[in-house]
């Protein structure tokens, strides 16, 4: 008990005199020595004389009750390791809420990136779609110009083609290639002079000299085919009075 504690009604203290008297708490908040607590009237308060309980101040006095009776050093000890106790709690409460925020601004960001990344896919997945469309209306397209009426047409173009470069052969060149053709024993032989040294030429391997070497004048294509003498002949007949003029007269 400390040395603070004394009666509210004769200031006495536990220290003092030979004589130990217990003392009492009433339920007032007043201390009352054993020797005032007995000729108090029962049931009241001998400092107030208000109604009231009291209870003796020893070891076995309730716990809520002792930190009155305790040494206010101590008890300040106790209040400071309190408080430094709260600071603590309050200050990991302050990281915590920190941190918590922190975190709730991370998970909205992640949420507005994921509804944009959502926005961009539909976009990207129309686009595909519109490119999908182009591309199937490209080959509708594409399926309507090879379709058999366009493929018939093309093929009738094709075999007139064929059919205009088989019969050119028909028409006379300077050196005619089907002169010189032979095909199981059947030789492609002309009227003219040329068309048999060049059927000869190759029917005996090339032995047949040249007209160009052998003639005296230069050969020309009308000699090659065989257009000068039926010229020359022209010209007899107009000298003699037969047949119609030539037409190289007026020219």
């Amino acid at each position: 008990m400390g040395d603070w504690i004394h009666c509210n009604v004769c200031i006495r203290m536990p220290s003092q005199g030979n004589e130990q008297y217990p003392f009492y708490f009433t339920s007032c908040g007043h201390i009352i020595c054993g020797k005032c607590y007995e000729t108090a009237p029962q049931g009241h308060c001998m400092r107030c004389s208000k109604h009231a309980n009291a209870v003796k101040i020893n070891r076995n006095l309730r716990s809520d009750l002792q930190m009155y009776f305790l040494n206010p050093k101590e008890l300040l000890d106790q209040y400071v390791k309190n408080l430094n106790a709260q600071k603590k709690a309050m200050k990991y409460v302050i990281s915590a809420q920190l941190v918590m925020k922190q975190k709730t601004e991370r998970e909205r960001k992640a949420l507005a990136e994921k509804d944009s990344l959502i926005r961009e896919i539909e976009k990207l997945r129309h686009h595909a779609q519109k490119l999908e469309q182009m591309l199937a209306s490209n080959s509708v397209s594409r399926n309507n110009l090879q379709s058999p009426h366009s493929v018939g047409r093309r093929g009738s173009i094709a075999s007139t083609e064929r059919s205009g470069g088989s019969s050119s052969g028909r028409f006379a060149t300077s050196t005619p290639i089907s002169d010189c053709l032979e095909t199981d024993g059947f030789k492609l032989t002309g009227e003219n002079r040329s068309l048999s040294r060049v059927t000869a030429a190759f029917s005996r391997n090339g032995i047949e000299p040249s007209p160009i070497a052998l003639s005296a004048a230069a050969i020309t294509t009308p000699d090659m085919l065989g257009l000068r003498k039926r010229s020359e002949k022209f010209d007899k007949n107009w000298l003699i009075g037969k047949g119609a003029t030539p037409n190289h007269i007026f020219s």
